[in-house]
């Protein structure tokens, strides 16, 4: 649920991959990982998503409540 929960923070805010990418001081292509479940992210990582994203490292890796 981590890489879902990431690109929907994202979307709720408006901001693109290479703006989050910017943001997090981090390669474009380690978001679009991040978000395609491929890699997961370093904890230093996480907190720095969840800081710009407005949420917590512990919301973005909860289940969703929608079924799938």
């Amino acid at each position: 649920m981590l890489h879902k929960n990431i690109t929907a923070a994202r979307e709720a805010r408006g901001i693109t991959k290479s703006e989050l990418a910017r943001l997090c001081k981090v390669a474009a292509g380690s978001i679009t990982s991040w978000e395609k479940g491929t890699a997961i992210p370093r904890r230093a990582h996480l907190k720095k998503l969840a800081l710009v994203l407005e949420t917590t490292v512990s919301a973005l890796y909860r289940e969703s409540k929608r079924a799938a």
